[in-house]
Order: structure tokens, then C-alpha cells, then sequence
């Protein structure tokens, strides 16, 4: 099973950001809760990735393709 990398840099106070990685395997979904609520929500590459937010304080990620891209959601 082929997984994209997914490097996210989460900006949800101020002065402060956090960067992580995220394996996502192809055509299937994570769930991620955010430690506060979220403004913008920018994907790298949509040819990657693609991301959804049901509610300010979620994301849902899913696999599109393979390879490595970002996320940034700001406050």
C-alpha cells in the first residue's frame, strides 16, 4: 500500500506553531482535533491530499495521492 507523507504546520496561536508529520495511506481519511479553532485551512499540493473541516476544531484528510505535501491552518 502506497502512503503520502503529510507535513503539517499548524499556526493556532499567536506566536506559536507546531510542525509535524502525518502518514495518510491513498483513498483513505484521518481525523485530526485541533487544539483551537481554525481560520484558514491551506493544502500544499491537492493532487496529494485533500482536506475537509466539519467544524472549526476538525480536519479530515484523505490520501489522493502519492508523494509529500503541507497543510497550514491558521487561528
Amino acid at each position: 500500500m502506497r502512503k503520502l507523507a503529510l507535513s503539517l504546520a499548524l499556526a493556532l496561536a499567536p506566536a506559536a506553531a507546531l510542525a509535524a508529520s502525518l502518514d495518510v495511506p491513498l483513498d483513505q481519511s484521518t481525523f485530526i482535533s485541533l487544539p483551537g479553532p481554525a481560520h484558514d485551512v491551506i493544502i500544499g499540493n491537492p493532487a496529494i491530499a485533500d482536506v475537509s473541516a466539519p467544524d472549526q476544531r476538525h480536519l479530515i484528510i484523505t490520501g489522493k495521492g502519492a508523494g509529500v505535501t503541507n497543510l497550514v491552518v491558521t487561528d
